[in-house]
């Protein structure tokens, strides 16, 4: 039910599992090839560095449920242009 690890080598654009209810630390840390990523509705946590330097990164999609994201989740996501973070 947790994300872990993402591994580095993949590319284009992801859809978290909707089995899963949060991503851990460094999960996604360095995955420089990954464009987008969707975040499923039980994903309630992002943890710290989570998606630290995915320097491709250019969408993410953060569900209603989410109601923790860690320091620095986003750090150095050169390429960050759209990020949606809805509320309850």
């Amino acid at each position: 039910t947790q994300v872990i690890y993402f591994p580095v080598s993949k590319t284009g654009d992801y859809n978290i599992p909707s089995t899963m209810i949060s991503i851990l630390q460094n999960a996604f840390r360095r995955c420089s090839r990954i464009a987008s990523i969707k975040i499923p509705t039980p994903v309630a946590s992002i943890g710290v560095n989570a998606f630290y330097s995915c320097s491709s990164l250019t969408f993410i999609v953060n569900p209603r449920s989410i109601n923790l994201i860690k320091e620095e989740a986003l750090n150095y996501c050169s390429d960050l242009k759209t990020t949606f973070i809805t509320k309850k």
